[in-house]
């Protein structure tokens, strides 16, 4: 994380407001890349192709581009936590010859896992039209290789590469859709030009990450041992972060799989009315996300790194204990800055709901919805916000506790809401975000409270749970 928030702190002080945007808007791509790269990809290709292609061709090539994100996202979220945290401990120790080795057994894990679990969902689960299967695999596989880049994405430090590679990448993909509805191909075209377009964000991605990190390949066998051993210290996480996506989709599932829940002439069911609102409900979240990531782990990494250096060089009681307070201070006070910019952000929203409908073509009766999905984002940003700080304390077993209570509050009241009638729709996503929330949040308040018995018991277990890394710094000394 220090890779990303250095660079991205040169650019917010920056002596002009470009300087602040440019900051921003990188941040933004970091944590919700592929999610803009698909709504706008979805909007120009509707705009320009729906009086070729009609509504019915055009659902079906949304719903296959959401289960391919969901299935992906859900899929490798194991792999991508844990090469996160392997990725991390390597800069930490500054380790850098195994990145690339990394990034490939990661690419390969991630991508294996999600296609063969797409398979069976796509062929037996929610059969899928035939001539749809190869383009719906390809996309998961797509997508599941964009999750895994975008981890490495912080490290190399190039913004404007990342951000310019997603650019090309939405442009391509526009232009081919365009040109494969002139031809005729119809949703066919519409998915393979979408993949094709994310094929080439993954090739941009891919070459700034390898020029970063030009390190020879080891065998492909030490590598997978590399990450098995990794895995293994880390399940809790891997397990938590499995459950954090999941919470994020469970009550999409819920509404798709009950009464209200619509069968497409491709074979995958959706929930229109649910949907569409809570979809465009839940981009709300970016501006919090890109604030969380710009200023936040900046603050929260720089006074950290204090606190830490304190501990390492020994220092008195009193400085440890003087330090972790500032960095308790800095974490609330700027924690609570950007969940008010998130109301800010909702509230305004929330106001402008009928003007966003109306521009979207939702219906008069999605408003309601909408609102709802509006004020359950800032709960969930605070959530997400504050369970993740948490990570930074090695905390995995509250981090993994917390998203099992996210996940099991939203799929339940989301049920409860479908059985109470549309009017109570999206009051589970509600109410389990606020819930989990403040239990979010007073976990992390606790953790800072006792900051330095913490960090000297992470310290303990740090060794153990970096078993995998001992050759490569056992190499780094010889060296």
């Amino acid at each position: 994380m220090a890779g990303i928030t250095f660079e991205l702190q040169k650019l917010a002080k920056a002596p002009s407001i470009l300087g602040g945007l440019s900051a921003y808007g990188h941040s933004a791509v970091i944590v919700a890349g592929p999610w803009l790269f698909t709504v706008l990809a979805i909007a120009f290709i509707t705009i320009a192709t729906e009086q070729y292609l009609g509504l019915d061709a055009l659902a079906n090539f949304r719903i296959v581009l959401i289960y391919g994100f969901a299935i992906s996202l859900v899929t490798t979220a194991p792999v991508v936590i844990v090469t996160t945290r392997m990725l991390s401990d390597m800069i930490f120790a500054q380790v850098y010859t195994a990145v690339s080795q990394l990034l490939f057994t990661s690419l390969v894990a991630g991508t294996l896992i999600a296609v063969l679990c797409a398979f069976p969902i796509f062929t037996v689960v929610f059969p899928l039209d035939p001539s749809m299967l190869p383009g719906a695999l390809f996309c998961v596989a797509i997508t599941a290789m964009i999750w895994i880049a975008l981890v490495f994405c912080g490290a190399i430090k190039d913004f404007m590469a990342i951000t310019l590679g997603f650019l090309i990448g939405l442009v391509l993909g526009i232009f081919l859709g365009l040109q494969a509805t002139k031809a005729g191909y119809g949703t066919h075209g519409l998915l393979w030009s979408f993949n094709l377009g994310l094929s080439l964000t993954v090739f941009i991605l891919l070459s700034r990450i390898l020029v970063t990190f030009p390190t020879a390949m080891d065998s492909g066998l030490s590598s997978i041992r590399m990450l098995l051993s990794a895995s293994r210290s880390h399940v809790i996480l891997a397990v938590g972060a499995t459950l954090a996506v999941t919470g994020i989709w469970i009550d999409k599932w819920v509404m798709w799989t009950s009464s209200s829940g619509e069968r497409l002439p491709v074979g995958l069911i959706h929930a229109p009315f649910y949907d569409s609102a809570m979809f465009v409900a839940n981009l709300a979240i970016i501006p919090g996300l890109a604030a969380f990531v710009l200023h936040l782990e900046t603050g929260f990494y720089r006074h950290f790194k204090v606190f830490n250096h304190n501990i390492e060089t020994h220092a008195t009681l009193n400085n440890i204990k003087s330090a972790a307070a500032n960095l308790q201070r800095a974490t609330i006070n700027t924690l609570m800055q950007i969940v008010l910019l998130q109301a800010i952000v909702c509230a305004i929203a929330i106001w402008l709901s009928p003007a966003i409908a109306d521009s979207l073509n939702l219906q008069f009766r999605q408003i309601g919805v909408l609102r709802i999905g509006f004020l359950g984002v800032l709960f969930h940003f605070a959530f997400l916000a504050s369970s993740s700080l948490l990570l930074f304390m090695n905390q995995s077993l509250k981090y993994f506790k917390l998203q099992a209570i996210f996940l099991l509050l939203n799929g339940v009241l989301t049920y409860a809401a479908v059985m109470l009638g549309p009017d109570f729709w999206g009051y589970g996503y509600m109410v389990g975000a606020m819930i989990s929330s403040l239990l979010a949040v007073q976990s992390l308040y606790q953790e800072l409270s006792r900051l330095p018995y913490t960090m000297f018991t992470m310290a303990a277990t740090r060794s153990a749970e970096n078993d995998w890394l001992m050759p490569f710094l056992k190499d780094r000394n010889k060296s």
